[in-house]
């Protein structure tokens, strides 16, 4: 049956855990996760995968619009909206090929600051912080912890997704 309140991916990690201590059945857990999860494509919160969607479509590196959309329509078929995304991607990535224009030229401090401004606008994962870091020292530009922490302290947290 399934249970009176509402499930999440979180449901799913504390499944895990009350499956290892055998306080439910892989039946219980395999229900669990599939009353849990929204369908296909990444989870229904802003947990690594949602935030690095929204943190890449920030920094410039994915067209607009393209990080939410979800990947499957109610009856599971592909999204249409999805395989458009995919046309309109690689026409932009082509036209970027064309005129020389390569991804450090979009990844700069302004953009990377845009990045973290959504991800504390979002409430997003705390992992994108290191990954944020991450994709900065590999464009080359100088971003530190120091300075993720002034620029969230100025963003109010919009929605808790």
């Amino acid at each position: 049956s399934k249970p009176d309140r509402g499930l999440d991916p979180g449901s799913v990690m504390e499944g895990i855990g009350a499956y290892g201590a055998g306080l439910i059945n892989a039946d219980q857990l395999y229900e669990l996760e599939c009353t849990s999860l929204p369908g296909t494509g990444c989870c229904s919160a802003m947990f690594t995968a949602c935030t690095m969607a929204s943190v890449v479509e920030a920094l410039g590196m994915s067209l607009p619009k393209t990080a939410s959309p979800p990947a499957a329509t109610v009856g599971n078929e592909l999204n249409p909206q999805k395989l458009r995304d995919c046309t309109a991607s690689v026409k932009a990535l082509f036209a970027l090929m064309r005129a020389k224009i390569k991804a450090r030229d979009i990844m700069t401090r302004r953009a990377f600051e845009n990045a973290v401004i959504v991800t504390f606008a979002l409430g997003g994962s705390t992992n994108a912080v290191l990954h944020i870091l991450a994709l900065a020292h590999e464009a080359g530009v100088e971003l530190s912890i120091h300075d993720i922490d002034l620029i969230g302290q100025r963003v109010p947290l919009l929605a808790n997704l």
